[in-house]
C-alpha cells in the first residue's frame, strides 16, 4: 500500500526532474531494499533517469532505469563519488539510521549544488510512533504482519530532523504531513475502519502532531559552507491531509 507521503515523493521528484534538470538525471534510492516500485513509478511519470541504489543489504534489482547498486550503509556512502546525483531519496529510511548526521553529510557530501533531497519518514511525536517507539519489534512486526526492522528515531521532531540537515549545508523547503494510521491497522478488519476514520477527522482538524506520514525535502544550499547557513525559520511546514 503506498503511503501519501511516498506519493508526494514520487510527484516532488519527478517534478524537480522535469523542471530544473536537462537531460538524463542521477538519482540514489538509499535504503532500496528489493523493491523497485519508486524507479518504476517515476518511469511510468516520462522521467528520465538513471538511479543507483544503495543499502545494507543486497539491493541488486533489474530494471531499465537502475544503475549501479551499492551495499553500504547511509553513514559511510564511500562508494559514491561527491556531487554526482541530482536528488537522492529515501522510503521511511532515515529512522532506522543510527548515526544519523554521518549520513546527511555523506547525502550533502554526493548532491550536486541545489540538489535535493526527498524522504518519506515517520513523525516520532504522531501517537502510532509514538507506541512503536515504546514496543518491542516483535509486536511491530506483528502488527505489520511480519516485517520490522530495528528503528533508531535519532531525531526527536521533524523541526529537529530539519535542523540537523540546516547544520550539514541543507535547508529544508517543505514539509508535508499526512494522517495514515490505517495503514498499520490494515490487517485488522474492525481497527481498519476506526483507523479510516482517525485519519478523516485528524486531516480536518489539520492538527500536524496527530499526522505520522511526512514527506520531507531538502535542498543543498550552493556556494555555501554548513557554517555559513542561517538557522531554519520556526515553521517552513507545507500541511495536507489525505
Amino acid at each position: 500500500m503506498q503511503t501519501p507521503a511516498q506519493g508526494q515523493l514520487v510527484a516532488i521528484t519527478a517534478q524537480h526532474l522535469c523542471e530544473s534538470v536537462e537531460g538524463s538525471a542521477r538519482l540514489l534510492n538509499i535504503g532500496a531494499g528489493k523493491s523497485v516500485v519508486l524507479e518504476t513509478s517515476l518511469a511510468e511519470k516520462g522521467c528520465s533517469f538513471t538511479c543507483d541504489r544503495l543499502d545494507i543489504e543486497d539491493c541488486v534489482a533489474e530494471h531499465p532505469n537502475v544503475g549501479s547498486c551499492y551495499q553500504c550503509s547511509a553513514e559511510h556512502m564511500d562508494p559514491l563519488r561527491s556531487g554526482a546525483y541530482d536528488l537522492v531519496f529515501s522510503n521511511y529510511v532515515l529512522e532506522h539510521i543510527e548515526d544519523l548526521d554521518s549520513a546527511i553529510a555523506e547525502i550533502y557530501r554526493i548532491l550536486k549544488p541545489a540538489g535535493l533531497c526527498v524522504c518519506s519518514i515517520p513523525n516520532p511525536k504522531s501517537p502510532e510512533f509514538a507506541i512503536a517507539r515504546r514496543t518491542p519489534l516483535w509486536f511491530h512486526r506483528f502488527v505489520r504482519g511480519g516485517t520490522g526492522w530495528h528503528t533508531h528515531y535519532s531525531y526527536e521532531s521533524i523541526r529537529a530532523l530539519g535542523e540537523r540537515f540546516q547544520r550539514a549545508g541543507l535547508e529544508t523547503v517543505n514539509v508535508a504531513y499526512y494522517p495514515f494510521i490505517r495503514q498499520y491497522l490494515s490487517r485488522f478488519f474492525l481497527l481498519r475502519w476506526i483507523g479510516a476514520l482517525y485519519d478523516i477527522l485528524v486531516g480536518l482538524i489539520g492538527w500536524k502532531a496527530l499526522m505520522g506520514n511526512v514527506c520531507f525535502v531538502a535542498r543543498k544550499v550552493a556556494g555555501k559552507q554548513a557554517s555559513e547557513i542561517d538557522q531554519p525559520e520556526s515553521d517552513a511546514s507545507a500541511v495536507s491531509a489525505q
